[in-house]
């Protein structure tokens, strides 16, 4: 049988988000030898269990008839750049499925965790294919702090974490995860951040930063995801992308999800794009954004169709219109969306302390 992951509503959820961040129970483990064993939750599989499926695009023509490309729905689904490839596709950087892939390869890294001290690891599958690489595993004494341009997003309380796993993959120079982990009879946390390339056909000198925080907890059933991001384009007129997301369970196996991007390349200028969604993912489900041009604004412009669109999805992301099912019109407020306030924007005018900014041991 199934079990539900939840915590209990949405406002609920982010009310409470500072609570569950200070750290799990009383740290039990007594072991004094080097072995150390990482068995966390499979993050990734768990969300992945809960929100809707990898949107595929582009559509063009759905299952569901031809979509116009000058309706709600052609917004999200139409083969035009449709809004559904950020939310939940796999290849947009700002994708919810293309970063749990970057969380699951973080997660298969840690369980190959065996004992403190130096070791070389080979044969890690990840996203990215096999990968190896060397490992570096410590005690951490005392509270992590959570970096200051990223509380906004990840919160402000300290952790308590049990190990800290510095891990450097093989040939790729470029990229390392410094990562700090805590298990116990309660639950499962864990602080990753990883640094990598991130080139592609605009940018290929692309580089990429990530925070994020994963806490399971095993008494209520629950799972939560938070992250911040931030691509450095490297290029002559230093711009950048940067994004933050949370996915969380709630009650009844269902799910809550809000994330925001922002770019220097936004349309005509710099922009902002805020999404915020939940229900049911195999049955029915709502998701609301809206658009900010520049992306200072604090409210949409009213003339802009990407302005504010709010939808209503079925099964395999049918359209099931824009009248909101009762109840989720709070869940789903606009007040709930990262605005630019959130977001760590003194990086683009720093982008070489990107690394200071991001990495909680650096």
């Amino acid at each position: 049988m199934k079990r539900d992951l939840f915590v209990r509503g949405p406002l609920v959820l982010v009310a409470a988000a500072v609570l569950v961040m200070a750290g799990c129970g009383d740290d039990r483990s007594t072991s004094t030898t080097d072995d150390v064993v990482v068995s966390l939750a499979v993050f990734d599989q768990l969300i992945d269990s809960i929100v809707p499926p990898a949107f595929d695009v582009p559509v063009g023509v759905s299952p569901f008839g031809k979509i116009a490309a000058d309706t709600s729905y052609g917004y999200w689904a139409g083969e035009n750049n449709p809004l559904l490839g950020k939310v939940f596709g796999e290849t947009e950087p700002m994708a919810l499925h293309r970063n749990q892939h970057r969380l699951g390869d973080c997660v298969q890294w840690m369980h190959r965790v065996r004992a403190l001290g130096d070791t070389t690891v080979d044969g890690v599958q990840t996203s990215q294919g096999e990968c190896n690489g060397t490992m570096t595993v410590t005690r951490l004494q005392g509270e992590t702090d959570i970096p200051v341009m990223l509380r906004a997003v990840l919160g402000d309380t300290a952790l308590q974490l049990q190990h800290r796993i510095q891990i450097q993959i093989g040939e790729q120079t470029q990229s390392r995860i410094s990562a700090g982990v805590r298990q116990d009879d309660t639950c499962d946390v864990l602080l990753a951040y990883q640094e990598y390339p991130a080139p592609d056909a605009a940018n290929p000198n692309a580089y990429e930063y990530s925070l994020l925080y994963a806490y399971r907890n095993h008494e209520r059933d629950s799972v939560q995801v938070r992250a911040v991001h931030f691509r450095a384009y490297n290029n002559t007129e230093q711009q950048c992308a940067m994004w933050a997301y949370q996915v969380a369970s709630t009650e009844g196996g269902g799910f809550f999800y809000r994330m925001t991007w922002y770019a220097d390349d936004f349309a005509d200028g710099n922009g902002l794009g805020c999404v915020v969604g939940t229900g049911q993912s195999r049955e029915q489900f709502v998701l609301r954004y809206q658009q900010m041009t520049p992306a200072e604004q604090t409210e949409p412009d009213s003339l802009d169709p990407f302005g504010h669109l709010c939808h209503m999805f079925g099964p395999g992301y049918a359209d099931q219109g824009i009248s909101i099912t009762a109840g989720w019109e709070e869940a789903t407020s606009a007040q709930l969306m990262y605005r630019y306030q959130h977001m760590p924007m003194g990086l683009k005018y720093v982008q070489a302390g990107a690394e200071d900014a991001f990495d909680p041991w650096n």
